[in-house]
């Protein structure tokens, strides 16, 4: 860090939107939602950060793309086994 010595100046306001929903829609290891019994809800899939339960109830910094992508290959792989 270093002081800020010349001008111009300039100010904005800066504020934190939301990222995502921690502790949203419940789903199992197959990217299944599950009920509020963890039982699946056939034909009912989901993926990205609006999921809970594969990482806790919280979000971990740095893994939306990650969770995307794991849970759309998990639900596409159990659809093409259990449903095709």
């Amino acid at each position: 860090m270093w002081p800020i010595a010349t001008a111009p100046f300039y100010a904005f306001r800066i504020s934190s939107g939301m990222l995502n929903t921690s502790g949203g829609i419940r789903i199992n290891t197959n990217a299944q939602v599950v009920d509020d019994r963890y039982k699946p809800i056939a034909g009912l899939y989901a993926a990205g950060v609006c999921t809970s339960g594969w990482d806790g109830e919280v979000y971990g910094n740095g893994t939306c793309q990650a969770n995307a992508l794991f849970c759309g290959r998990t639900a596409a792989k159990h659809i093409v086994k259990n449903l095709l």
